[in-house]
């Protein structure tokens, strides 16, 4: 099983009478009752094919903002990621419609739990450190930019500022899930 179809895995769950449900908006929303195996294998291979799809689309997103590209650029990976985000919820939608809503809950402890289970310990410990040398890493960038440029970079300052704190925010969500992880493999 691959990396993105464990991350789909967590949008599953099984209700006492022992069918799958899908949460195909996590916490968020209702779970839909799926009747059969190919229902479930075709919802999760949508949502695995939608992670992977987004990962894509997120690169050059990420790519633009660090760089500071000109605007049309900016507007046209805006543009895909508005059209990749409706064709999500088209897909979804028509994935559960006319299924039964499930009345099993889905509790965010329960959500954290699963995707640390399914993201594992060792991957967890990597992206802490990855975060770790992105935060350095851009904040370096910041101070860089900020000393050699002379015109006014304050977009791209305030970007590459806020990216540092993004790494340093997902230290402490990351190491969270470690912890998870950890409780889950002790039961």
């Amino acid at each position: 099983m691959g990396f993105f179809d464990k991350l789909a895995q967590v949008q599953f769950g099984e209700d006492d009478d022992g069918l799958d449900v899908f949460f195909p908006w996590g916490i968020f929303g209702k779970g839909y009752r799926l009747p059969d195996p190919s229902s479930t294998k075709r919802a999760r291979r949508l949502v695995a094919v939608a992670y992977k799809v987004g990962f894509i689309l997120g690169l050059p997103v990420l790519w633009a903002s660090i760089l500071g590209s000109n605007s049309q650029a900016v507007v046209l990976i805006a543009s895909v990621c508005l059209a990749y985000s409706i064709a999500y919820n088209i897909a979804i939608r028509a994935c559960v419609s006319g299924l039964e809503t499930s009345r099993m809950p889905r509790s965010y402890r329960e959500h954290q739990r699963q995707t640390a289970k399914a993201l594992g310990r060792s991957f967890l410990a990597w992206l802490i450190a990855a975060s770790a040398i992105m935060s350095v890493v851009f904040s370096l960038i910041a101070i860089a930019t900020d000393m050699v440029t002379d015109d006014d970079t304050w977009w791209n300052q305030l970007v590459l500022w806020g990216f540092a704190v993004l790494a340093v925010g997902c230290i402490g969500y990351f190491y969270y899930l470690r912890r998870l992880a950890g409780t889950e493999n002790e039961r």
